[in-house]
């Protein structure tokens, strides 16, 4: 394919382009094209290949290495062969290593897409190529854009034939107005070749049409007839102006000539463009008389245009013309579409005030770059939107020095860059989750040094300007909420020193917030020495375990973070808090370890005794270690055959005990392992190789699936062993584990032996202890019987005293007592003689009437019966007082009697009856008796006075002790308490006499009850109590009478003492 069929004339190539030589316009021309193509489907290569009689050749390329052009021609001319033998539109090969190995070529091609150049004649000339060395696809907009530029490079080539026509039709015209001053013939070989060339028409100076030749007729449709006498209306289209008529004739009518293109109508309606030159004809007055229009069809053309028109307004892509100051030129409406502004908005701004302040700069080198170069220059930036927003657009431009504009193609990549930006944002944070995870998953070393490399980590993946991570440090006892946190780690730039000091109040600023909520908080906030007028952005993630705040992490940062990386921020904060937890967990885990040693040296020096030191050993290394079982076991080898015995364990509820001894075949290779003092490591029974048989049958007896034995021996050469058991699945025994227990046995095989030393000690305290102790029984009973006798002969020697004084006074007494009635009789027979005598003597001699004044006889007379009968009360009272005195004594009743238990109430309250009444500030006691219906009691009636006389007497000092204790704090005159007893008698349970002896007094504190009965216990001062009245009162009723003496108080309630003696029948 060699030839270009234009306009039904079949021309080669080299009459468009001799010498393959390309004039700078139409140069220019291929140029935009082939850039346009690099830049519409964005691939660094771009070119155009002819064909001619000579072969290919390149008229335009960008890209393309020089030194290879050879081999590139040779690679067109293959793709060219292959669209025309297999008659392909367009060819397409995304990637060249899926051709085989005759079709790959040995250029540095991945990527390839060719569209052939076709004209109307449907003559293949060349190909439009654009190249790519790496693989990519190939959208359809790419392909219909692609296909429109190779219309438009035909429309060139047509355009360059109508160049060349044109030039030659004016060539014509010049020649044929040449000929015409010379002769009519010439004239006429001129018309004739205009007519096989061109669209001739020829009208008067009215433009009226009086000539047309036969390609006006094919064109318009009309036939001469139709056309002559008239005028060039009758094929007006509409399209042009009217003033653009009125500037034609008055350009031709002035006799110059008039080029320029004309849209008109043929009859059946079609348009069509025409190329026109029009020559006016002028006379010697140089007026014109004639017009020729000498026309070339140029629809192809026009269409083509059109189409590039229609290309340019319809294309998804941004295309604009902006001019070398900056300001646009034309705008397609893809710019309104993605921008939202208008085209007037558009034109009266410049290209770099739409630009992001953050690729403000780049941009502009770009521009300089572009000002500065003939190439096109591909570069990518954000562009404000009319809401604020901004979007990604790759440009594509190209500068036209001569013309003083940059072409420009941009591309809304907005959607690629968000996704090329999640997919990078994610391949960081899956980076920044693998960090996290390594350090967390392999922590060594402290805390803080972890909780460092997990900052910057942060920073590094999330390129913040700084991270920090706060863990609690107190707990407040009314919420349990942390109270305060300290700084572990920080990376980057120090945080805001006023929000995030290095330790932090959990009520207080964003913190509180975050702890109550427990939630994490994104907000901006105003930082010194950052854009954007200093606002930077903060994050607070909490750190929480189990719905409990252990700490949280801080981010500063000067962008927002987006909501992918919100989620993987909660991520490492969940993963951190595990780590703190897991990390506080093993810490406390070792505490309790130490604490397990210290806790055994603790019960060495305080209990000394073995069962609750290996009580403790057994139960605390079970929940240590978290293992189902852990017994401790002695080792029996004195006997001729030796024996194990279990003494013992801590177990799951669950498992049985093993409590007790093991039978000697199975105990043969357990106890060498004692003996030899090796520990033994069972990770697993069923694949230990090393063990025994009768060892693993003990264990599988035992139900043990996995187990660690511990051996000891004391000094004193006694064999035990701890072992640690698991009851289902292997359970791998690490070293640390064994040499923890290696320690607690040591300390266990210490305790035992302290516990021997303290064993042997505590035998000999305890024998010498219990010999003490009977001697110090035998003294306290020794001294008790002393008191006893003392007491008792004081008493006796007392009642023996009072008995005789009783005897002694009752003499006297009665003497008198039986005078007493003589007297009274012999007194009133004097009175009555007396009254004889004045009666029948009743004026006495002087003297006798004296005596009778000085001596006041009828005072004496009154007065005498009076005086015998007070005599009379008296020796009574006497008599009572004696009575009682016996009574109180029973000298009489030494042995147990039944008595009448009121007589003897009756005569201990006599005896006390002084003590009882006012006297001074004391208002007295008042007395209540509440006697019930008593039988005769059998007792020792002076021992049971005793105890009354004891208990009452008691209450009187207490009444005392208590009005002088509020005398000297209220310093009264008079006392305003009512002391008062009530004895009260019953009998209950019919055989059971009770006297109930109760006052309102202090009462007794629950300590002093507690004592009351002891011996030689008084809360009297020194010389006012010996201690044994209430002991010696316990011992005649409890051990005397079988009875029971009880007493009831509180303070402040006053006390009541419970005496009940059994009636004999």
């Amino acid at each position: 394919m060699n030839t270009l069929v234009l306009s039904n004339t079949t021309v080669n190539l080299e009459q468009l382009y001799p010498d393959r030589h390309i004039d700078a316009a139409a140069k220019a021309t291929f140029e935009d094209l082939t850039r346009l193509a690099a830049s519409v489907v964005q691939t660094p290569i771009a070119l155009i290949s002819l064909c001619d009689t000579k072969g290919q050749w390149l008229p335009s390329q960008v890209g393309l290495d020089t030194d290879f052009t050879p081999q590139y021609l040779e690679f067109c001319r293959q793709i060219s062969q292959e669209i025309i033998t297999e008659n392909k539109p367009l060819l397409v090969v995304e990637d060249t290593l899926a051709l085989s190995e005759s079709q790959i070529t040995s250029l540095p091609i991945r990527f390839y897409a060719a569209v052939p150049l076709i004209t109307p004649q449907h003559e293949t000339v060349g190909i439009l190529l654009v190249i790519d060395r790496v693989p990519r696809q190939f959208t359809v907009q790419q392909k219909d854009a692609l296909a429109a530029l190779s219309r438009q490079a035909i429309a060139q080539l047509e355009w360059q034939k109508k160049v060349i026509d044109l030039e030659s039709q004016v060539y014509q015209c010049q020649r044929l107005e040449k000929a015409l001053q010379t002769s009519p013939q010439n004239l006429v070989d001129m018309k004739v070749a205009l007519d096989h060339s061109s669209i001739v028409a020829i009208t008067d100076s009215h433009g009226k049409i009086h000539y047309v030749n036969d390609k006006f007729c094919q064109i318009s449709q009309y036939s001469r007839d139709e056309l002559y006498g008239a005028n060039h209306r009758l094929l007006n289209s509409g399209y042009h102006s009217p003033q653009f008529f009125k500037d034609l004739w008055n350009t031709i009518s002035q006799g110059k000539i008039w080029r320029g293109d004309i849209q008109d109508r043929a009859k059946d309606g079609n348009l069509y463009w025409v190329d026109t030159t029009i020559v006016p004809l002028v006379d010697d007055q140089g007026n014109p008389y004639e017009y020729i229009s000498i026309c070339k069809d140029i629809t192809e053309q026009k269409q083509a245009k059109i189409e590039l028109d229609r290309f340019f307004s319809l294309s998804p892509d941004l295309m604009a013309v902006i001019g070398f100051d900056g300001k646009f030129k034309r705008i397609n409406p893809a710019f309104q579409k993605t921008l939202a502004y208008n085209s007037e908005e558009f034109l009266s701004e410049a290209f770099l005030d739409f630009v992001h302040p953050y690729d403000h700069k780049a941009t502009l080198t770009a521009w300089q770059t572009l000002l500065k170069s003939s190439s096109d220059i591909y570069f990518e930036h954000r562009y404000r939107c009319r809401d604020g927003s901004y979007k990604w657009l790759a440009w594509n431009c190209l500068p036209l020095a001569e013309a003083g504009v940059i072409h420009a193609i941009a591309r809304d990549i907005t959607n690629t860059k968000q996704r090329k930006a999640s997919l990078l944002e994610r391949s960081r944070l899956s980076t920044l989750e693998a960090d996290i995870g390594a350090v967390l998953v392999g922590q060594n070393g402290s805390l803080g040094a972890s909780l460092k490399r997990c900052t910057e980590a942060m920073i590094r993946h999330l390129n913040a300007l700084g991270a920090g991570i706060w863990t609690v440090t107190g707990i407040t006892d009314e919420t349990q909420m942390p109270s305060v946190l300290e700084l572990q780690a920080h990376s980057g730039e120090q945080l805001p020193t006023h929000l995030f000091p290095q330790r932090i109040l959990t009520n207080q600023g964003l913190i509180a917030k975050v702890a109550q909520t427990l939630k994490p908080i994104h907000r901006p906030i105003l930082t010194p020495g950052h854009d954007l007028s200093n606002k930077t952005f903060i994050g607070i993630y909490p750190l929480i375990v189990e719905s409990h705040l252990v700490g949280f992490i801080a981010l500063h940062s000067c962008q927002p973070f987006s909501k992918i990386v919100q989620g993987v921020l909660g991520w490492v904060a969940n993963a951190i808090a595990v780590a703190i937890d897991r990390i506080w967990v093993r810490e406390e885990l070792l505490s309790r370890r130490e604490a397990l040693l210290f806790q055994l040296a603790s019960q060495i020096r305080n209990s000394l005794e073995v069962d609750t030191i290996l009580d403790i050993a057994v139960t605390e290394i079970r929940g240590l270690l978290e293992v189902d079982g852990c017994h401790f076991l002695w080792l029996n080898s004195n006997a001729d055959q030796p024996s194990l015995s279990v003494t013992h364990e801590a177990r799951d509820p669950n498992l049985p005990s093993l409590l007790g001894d093991c039978l000697p075949p199975q105990l043969t290779p357990l106890a060498d392992i004692i003996h030899r003092l090796h520990p033994l490591r069972i990770d697993d029974v069923s694949q230990t190789q090393n063990l025994a048989p009768e060892t693993r049958s003990l264990l599988a007896d035992w139900g043990i699936t996995s187990g660690l034995v511990l051996p000891l021996q004391t000094k004193t050469g006694q064999l035990g062993a701890i072992i640690c058991s698991h009851y289902q699945g292997s359970r791998q025994w690490s070293d640390r584990e064994v040499k923890l227990l290696q320690a607690v046995v040591d300390q266990l095989a210490i305790a035992i032996e302290h516990a021997e030393l303290f064993a042997e000690t505590r035998a000999a305290a305890q024998a010498a202890q219990t010999q003490a102790n009977q001697l110090e029984q035998a003294l306290h009973e020794l001294r008790q019987t002393q008191s006893l006798l003392i007491q008792t002969e004081k008493m006796s020697t007392i009642g023996q005293m009072v008995a005789g004084i009783a005897h002694e006074i009752n003499n006297p007494v009665n003497f008198i007592t039986g005078n007493l009635s003589h007297t009274t009789n012999y007194i009133g027979d004097l009175l009555q003689l007396i009254e004889c005598y004045q009666q029948y003597y009743p004026n006495p001699l002087p003297d006798i009437q004296e005596f009778i004044e000085d001596i006041e006889l009828s005072f004496l007379i009154e007065d005498l019966p009076k005086m015998l009968s007070s005599m009379k009360m008296g020796a009574d009272r006497i008599q009572e007082i004696v009575i009682s005195l016996r009574n109180f004594s029973r000298l009489d009743q030494a042995e147990m009697k039944p008595v009448n238990i009121h007589e003897g109430i009756d005569s201990t309250l006599l005896i006390l009856r002084n003590r009882m009444k006012p006297c001074g500030n004391s208002p007295g006691i008042t007395l209540i008796k509440e006697y019930g219906e008593l039988p005769a009691v059998a007792c020792y009636a002076g021992q049971l006075n005793q105890v009354f006389m004891n208990i009452i007497s008691n209450a009187i000092d207490a009444f005392d002790a208590l009005i002088q204790a509020e005398e000297s704090a209220t310093e009264k005159s008079q006392s305003t308490l009512n002391p008062t007893i009530w004895i009260s008698t019953e009998v209950v349970d019919k055989n059971q006499a009770v006297i109930r002896i109760r006052d309102n007094g202090p009462g007794i504190s629950e300590t002093v009850r507690d004592r009351l009965f002891d011996p030689f216990f008084t809360t009297k001062p020194v010389g006012k109590g010996t201690g044994l009245g209430l002991s010696i009162s316990h011992q005649i009723v409890v051990e005397k009478h079988g009875g029971i003496l009880k007493c009831y108080s509180e303070p402040g309630q006053g006390t009541e003492f419970w005496i009940q003696i059994p009636i004999s029948d």
